[in-house]
């Protein structure tokens, strides 16, 4: 299987990004002993990582070879873990690249982990319909 490396975003993805890290870092050792399940959904995963979007006649907020890790990873890493991690991506190779990555990078994540490809609201949907 193969990486993927989408253009998206700019320096202010980078602050967001280590926002939801942080938050989620914090909400799952808050929660840890509560009942219950916690679930991780990303309905726009994307590919596990972004560089940022070249700007045409526009200086560049980063430099365009900066890889930025994304959402998705960024709640794998996080210390203490979710009880499951649903991804969704309508995009093939975005789900490839995502799924090479739990693969190689969270083993034992590996089997908490759902990936599926499908459109974002039709994805919730269904998250909702099957889920408690």
């Amino acid at each position: 299987m193969s990486r993927t490396t989408q253009e998206f975003g700019s320096a202010h993805t980078q602050k967001k990004l280590a926002a939801v890290q942080s938050y989620l870092s914090a909400f799952t050792t808050a929660l840890k002993r509560q009942s219950g399940e916690l679930i991780y959904i990303d309905a726009c995963a994307g590919s596990g990582s972004s560089k940022p979007k070249e700007r045409t006649g526009q200086a560049p907020l980063l430099d365009v070879d900066d890889v930025t890790v994304g959402s998705a990873v960024r709640a794998l890493q996080i210390d203490t873990p979710f009880d499951r991690y649903i991804f969704n991506d309508a995009k093939l190779k975005n789900v490839r690249s995502l799924s090479t990555i739990v693969n190689e990078q969270f083993p034992s994540l590996a089997n908490r982990v759902d990936i599926i490809r499908t459109d974002a609201n039709e994805a919730l949907t269904q998250i909702a319909e099957s889920t408690d």
